[in-house]
C-alpha cells in the first residue's frame, strides 16, 4: 500500500481502501474477550494507523504537487515515521531520491541512498547477519547516525530476512556513483573503507578491483579540484517565511542549499516566480537582512525575506576543518552581517561601522536528504568598528591565498581578488583601515 501510495495509483479517491480499513478494525476489536487476541488487536490496530497515515500524506502530497520543497518535506516526514519499519522507509527514501534527481539536485539524492545503505547496514546489525552499524557512517555525514540508529529489533522479522550484504554492497556502489558526480569525492573514501571488508569476506576478487580503480580516480579528481580552486558545492541562502498564506511555516526560517554557484539575485528571482504563481502575486520579497515582525509588515500581505549566508564555524572545530571541502562539509552553522551605526545608517566610515552578525543553527547538517532545513536557534553578536576592520581584513587576505594556491594559476581571478583587497566599495579599504586605527 506504502508504495501503492507513492505511486499515485489510487487516484483522487481513496475511499472504498478507508472504508476496508475500517472494516478490518472493527473485525479486530470484535474479538477482545479472548486474551490470546490481545497482542494481535493492538498490532493490527497500529498497522491501521500507520496506513491511513499514509494515506492522509497522500492527500497532502496532491495539495503539495507544485511546491517541491513541500512535497520532499512530505517525503520526508513519511520516511521518518517508518524508522522501525526498514522497507517502508527505504521505499519512501528511494522516491525522495528520484525527486531530486529529476529536479537536479544530486547531492541530496546521494544522501537518500546512503541512508538508505545505513538503514541495511543497521538491520543486519540488528539480527547479528553484519558487523556494520549506522554509526560508521559518521564520518560521512553526522545525520546518519541520528536518523537510521533508532530502529528496534523486531525479533519475529527474523525468520523473514529481507536484506544481506550482497545488497548492502549494491547500494554503498549506488552511493558512489552520485557521490562522484555531485563532486563529493573525499565522501566516496569512507564507503571504500566501508565495503573493502565485505568484498574480502566473499572474496569478490572483481568487486576489489572496480573498487580500486573507482578510488584511484576519486583520489586523483579530490587532487585536481583541490589544486584548482574551481569546485563550487553550494550555495546557501536563509528564507524567513511571513504571513496566514504560508499556513505552516509562517515566522519560519529555513536554510536553502543551492547547487554550486547561485547568486543572490537568481535565487531570489526563482523563489518569487515559484510563490507568485502559488500566492496569485500576493507576495513582497525582502532582499535586505533587518528584522522582519508585526511591526514592520502589512497583515494582508505574505512576505519572504531573503539574505546570502555563509557558514559559520564553532571556535572547537575551526581548526579541524582544514580543506576546503571540510568547511563545506556536515554544516550545521550559518551567519550573515548586517552593518549599521549608531547614528542610524546603514554604512560609514571605518571608525562608525558596526556590524551585527546573526548565526543560524539548522536541525540538521547539510548536505541532508532534503535541500531545506529549518532553522534550530540563534544568536546574535555585534561588532565594533575595530572588529569589523579585522574581519574585513581577514577574509580579504583569506580570498587572496585560496587564489595564489590554484593550479594552473588563475591571472584574471588574481586581478579581480587584488582590486576587491585594495579598492573596496562600502570603504577605502586596508589603507582607510591605517590611517583610522593604527595612525598615531
Amino acid at each position: 500500500i506504502s508504495k501503492l501510495s507513492a505511486r499515485g495509483l489510487f487516484g483522487q479517491s481513496d475511499s472504498f481502501l478507508k472504508k476496508s480499513l475500517s472494516a478490518i478494525t472493527s473485525f479486530s476489536n470484535s474479538e477482545t474477550s479472548v486474551k490470546k487476541y490481545i497482542q494481535f488487536q493492538d498490532e493490527v490496530q497500529e498497522l491501521m494507523k500507520r496506513l491511513k497515515d499514509i494515506l492522509s500524506s497522500l492527500a497532502e502530497m496532491r495539495n503539495v504537487q507544485d511546491d517541491y520543497d513541500e512535497l520532499v518535506e512530505v517525503h520526508w516526514v513519511l520516511a521518518g515515521s517508518y524508522s522501525n519499519t526498514p522497507e517502508l522507509r527505504i521505499t519512501w527514501l528511494d522516491n525522495l531520491a528520484g525527486m531530486h534527481l529529476k529536479a537536479g539536485f544530486v547531492a541530496e539524492a546521494a544522501q537518500c541512498y546512503l541512508h538508505i545503505a545505513a538503514i541495511v547496514a543497521q538491520y543486519l546489525y540488528n539480527f547479528a547477519l553484519g558487523k556494520l552499524h549506522s554509526s560508521d557512517f559518521e564520518n560521512i555525514s553526522h545525520n546518519i547516525p541520528k536518523d537510521e540508529g533508532r530502529m528496534k529489533i523486531d525479533q519475529e522479522l527474523r525468520g523473514n530476512q529481507s536484506y544481506s550484504e550482497k545488497d548492502l554492497v549494491n547500494m554503498l556502489e549506488k552511493c558512489l556513483r552520485f557521490l562522484y558526480e555531485s563532486e563529493l569525492f573525499e565522501l566516496m573514501l569512507p564507503v571504500f573503507k566501508l565495503m573493502l571488508p565485505l568484498l574480502e569476506k566473499n572474496r569478490d576478487f572483481d568487486g576489489m578491483e572496480r573498487l580500486f580503480r573507482r578510488m584511484h580516480e576519486s583520489t586523483m579528481k579530490t587532487k585536481q579540484v583541490m589544486k584548482s580552486g574551481k569546485r563550487f558545492l553550494g550555495t546557501y541562502f536563509r528564507c524567513k517565511f511571513y504571513g496566514k498564506a504560508f499556513l505552516g511555516n509562517h515566522d519560519k526560517q529555513f536554510i536553502y542549499r543551492e547547487p554550486g554557484i547561485t547568486r543572490l539575485a537568481e535565487f531570489v528571482a526563482t523563489m518569487s516566480d515559484k510563490f507568485s504563481t502559488l500566492l496569485a502575486g500576493d507576495l513582497v520579497i525582502f532582499k535586505d537582512s533587518l528584522t522582519m515582525g508585526p511591526k514592520t509588515v502589512d497583515p494582508k500581505k505574505n512576505y519572504i525575506q531573503i539574505t546570502h549566508v555563509e557558514p559559520y564555524f564553532l571556535r572547537e572545530n575551526r581548526e579541524e576543518r582544514q580543506t576546503k571541502f571540510e568547511k563545506e562539509n556536515n554544516l550545521s552553522h550559518f551567519f550573515f552581517q548586517t552593518p549599521f551605526t549608531k547614528s542610524g545608517r546603514p554604512h560609514g566610515s571605518a571608525d562608525t561601522q558596526y556590524m551585527l552578525v546573526t548565526i543560524l543553527r539548522t536541525r540538521q547538517v547539510f548536505p541532508y536528504i532534503k535541500r531545506r532545513i529549518e532553522v534550530m536557534d540563534s544568536e546574535t553578536i555585534e561588532q565594533t568598528p575595530i572588529e569589523v576592520a579585522i574581519y574585513a581584513v581577514k577574509n580579504k587576505t583569506s580570498d587572496l591565498e585560496n587564489v595564489i594556491r590554484c593550479e594552473p594559476p588563475d591571472l584574471n581571478l588574481l586581478e579581480l581578488t587584488l582590486q576587491g583587497c585594495v579598492g573596496a566599495t562600502v570603504n577605502e579599504g586596508p589603507l582607510e583601515y591605517y590611517r583610522v586605527f593604527l595612525s598615531e
